[in-house]
């Protein structure tokens, strides 16, 4: 079985340790429009040599030089750590001079360097003591021992085509209904909204946590026409994988 980690952003994604080949990480935003590039990501203890910094000059700008062809291209932005000349690790733009070196624009650096392992935002590599990189899973292939199950849910009693609408009941004046634990760790539910504005809506209860990993047991729903949030099952609950949207809707 696989291991799942949640983390809010790039930084705190580099900054896990610990990781064995094939531990899975949840960013932020992971499901929802505009994540700004949150996502599913598989981590590997193996770097290709084309993401493997052989050496970083010195001078204005550093020039970096990989152990095979880098493939990428001048505009490009990169992720560099690991590297012991400390000026080169960080993001930047580069501009490519050969298919197997390329310049950090804007960079500058008093002593060259060797070592560290390159981004290039479908991978992210690691900066603590746990060497190795995060790739990031397309179309939901997942590896050996994780499931990805995806499943819509649609509030009120009239389901769009395709989508599982949850029945509410009427209890002293409230709309409420539950929603299940998940079967698999990587399960997603996509909450949709599904009433006219305005409609007061209810209650769903289960098992939750917020986007920032506190426990939670109720999803008040507001007035919105519009997706309420994306959650992934972690095991143990269902996570808020983005922002909640939707007019009045919270988590507690």
């Amino acid at each position: 079985m696989t291991t799942t980690r949640w983390d809010a952003n790039v930084a705190d994604l580099q900054s896990e340790s610990g990781m064995v080949n094939g531990e899975i990480a949840l960013l932020a935003g992971y499901l929802a429009a505009g994540d700004g590039g949150g996502g599913l990501m598989c981590f590997s203890t193996t770097v290709p040599p084309s993401r493997q910094v052989t050496t970083a000059s010195s001078g204005t700008p550093i020039l970096i030089t990989t152990a095979a062809a880098h493939g990428l291209v001048t505009g490009q932005r990169v992720i560099i750590t690991g590297s012991s000349n400390t000026s080169a690790n960080g993001t930047r733009s580069i501009r490519v001079i050969l298919e197997n070196n390329f310049q950090l624009i804007g960079s500058s650096a008093a002593g060259a360097g060797s070592g560290g392992i390159i981004g290039d935002g479908g991978s992210i590599p690691s900066s603590s003591t746990t060497i190795g990189i995060w790739n990031r899973m397309s179309s939901f292939s997942a590896p050996v021992g994780f499931s990805v199950v995806i499943d819509d849910v649609v509030l009120g009693t009239t389901a769009p085509s395709g989508l599982t609408p949850i029945t509410f009941v009427q209890t002293t004046g409230t709309k409420t209904g539950a929603l299940p634990n998940g079967s698999t760790i990587g399960q997603t539910k996509r909450i949709v909204q599904s009433v006219a504005t305005g409609t007061p809506i209810g209650k769903i209860t289960g098992t939750f946590k917020q986007l920032s990993g506190a426990a939670a047991n109720t999803l008040a729903l507001g007035t919105a026409v519009a997706m309420i949030a994306d959650f992934v099952w972690d095991g143990s609950a269902w996570r808020l994988a983005s922002t909640l949207g939707g007019t009045g809707s919270s988590l507690s």
